[in-house]
């Protein structure tokens, strides 16, 4: 047992001589819970602002009541589009901001907007149309749920005003009562019967409130008997786009992700064995090392990313434009070979580096929006993700992939890329650790 006990120890003891396994073995799970605690308690208080474009074609008080109510949301940042060029261009201007994921979705406010929320036994609901980035479900439906929000309390604005409420109840009445065909007058009695009594139901309502009963049986507020708005809700890809095109960028980058960090730990291997310090014995210098190391890494992680691409296209994706496609690879191999030098300085053991690097990579993911929608994360979180090369590259990839991205567009998430890549592989090399070879 003795023996047991000194062996147990032992390891204990390494562990603890091992400074970075120790921090990631029993203090970076602190950081894990935490950053998770504060994403799931920024829900309804400090979440960022999703990002949405409005256009209003509908030019009424009541779309403006709506556009402002949107605007003054602490869970919106809304960004409102004038018509004036027309209409289809207005929308497609707004399309063109989703596409380009520099806003969520677009909300149109239609014609005739205003006269449903003034007349809403006669005209129907209200009516929205939202364009969505179909990589980012859950961000667009939590947007209905805030539209449908909006809407309610606009509706029941307009329910409490009791003057108004009479006059939309007799113009209803007036209506159902001019209809001649028999079926649908029909059909439409309970509505009349419900608009007859509406002041009745109105002064039981206000009684009720005044009670603050807390039976669930008599909890009954003015829009629980109709919908007040209906949505229609289109999807922005590329014209050849399917589900595949939409997740393989996504996969891709775990790939490069996975390659460079084998590519960190192989270096780790031969620093600590001795290979490094074998082969300055050639006339090699340092820097011809750490260049060919990063070669390597290289060539691996576009080796991976062309598997995966070519089995991409057994499932029907067919990238927009094959040009940009091996632009974006290139850039994401640039950007994931500099993770890689950074990642082989951070320890001197294989498990060290093995341990920080899925801990650091599991982090990038998270801030660059691969793991959770970044819509969920408090603003802070969401401008962090901006030294994420992941974000970057599935950007990228999908700009290539189906969203039709130009070359300028693609600057700014290639240029990012190769930015990240040559500030992680300088830093990396200033701070590679040489004696370690000796060791």
């Amino acid at each position: 047992m003795r023996a047991v006990l000194a062996i147990a120890w032992k390891d204990v003891r390494l562990l603890r001589r091992d400074n970075a396994s120790a921090f990631f073995t029993f203090f970076f799970p602190m950081v894990y819970a935490l950053l998770f605690g504060t994403v799931m308690n920024s829900f309804g208080s400090g979440m960022g602002a999703m990002d949405i474009v409005v256009v209003d074609l509908d030019n009424t008080e009541g779309s403006a009541a709506f556009t402002e109510a949107l605007a003054n949301s602490n869970e919106l940042d809304v960004l409102t589009l004038d018509a004036d060029s027309g209409e289809e261009d207005a929308r497609a201007d707004a399309r063109d901001l989703v596409r380009r994921r520099k806003r969520v979705a677009s909300v149109v406010i239609p014609a005739g907007f205003g006269e449903r929320v003034a007349r809403p036994f006669v005209s129907g609901p209200m009516e929205l149309e939202i364009a969505l980035d179909p990589s980012r479900q859950a961000e667009g439906a939590m947007l209905q749920g805030l539209l449908m929000r909006r809407a309610f309390e606009q509706f029941q604005g307009v329910m409490r005003d009791s003057e108004t409420l009479s006059a939309m109840a007799q113009e209803g009445l007036d209506s159902i009562r001019k209809e001649t065909d028999e079926e649908k007058r029909r059909r439409l009695a309970p509505l009349e019967a419900f608009l007859g009594s509406l002041d009745t139901l109105i002064t039981a309502m206000q009684e009720m409130r005044a009670e603050q009963s807390d039976d669930p049986r008599v909890r009954i507020t003015s829009g629980e008997w109709m919908e007040p708005v209906k949505f229609t809700t289109t999807e922005i890809t590329a014209e050849k786009a399917n589900a595949y095109a939409i997740t393989f960028p996504q996969g891709i980058v775990w790939g490069a992700m996975s390659a460079s960090l084998a590519m960190a730990l192989s270096l780790v291997v031969e620093r600590r064995t001795g290979t490094l310090l074998r082969m300055q014995v050639a006339p090699l210098s340092r820097s011809t090392l750490l260049m060919g190391k990063a070669l390597a890494s290289g060539i691996i992680s576009l080796l991976v990313l062309v598997v995966l691409i070519a089995m991409a296209t057994l499932f029907g994706v067919r990238p927009s434009s094959a040009p940009l496609l091996i632009l974006a690879c290139g850039c994401t191999v640039v950007g994931f070979v500099g993770v890689m030098m950074l990642l082989s300085v951070c320890g001197k053991t294989e498990a060290a580096v093995n341990g920080i690097g899925w801990s650091t990579m599991l982090m990038l993911a998270m801030v660059g929006g691969a793991m959770m929608p970044r819509a969920f994360m408090p603003g802070w979180l969401q401008s962090l993700g901006m030294i994420s090369p992941i974000g970057w590259s599935i950007t990228a990839l999908e700009g290539a992939l189906w969203r039709d991205y130009s070359l300028a567009e693609m600057i700014g998430p290639c240029g990012a890329l190769v930015a990240i890549g040559v500030v992680g592989f300088v830093v990396g090399v200033r701070v590679f650790d040489w004696s370690a070879a000796r060791e």
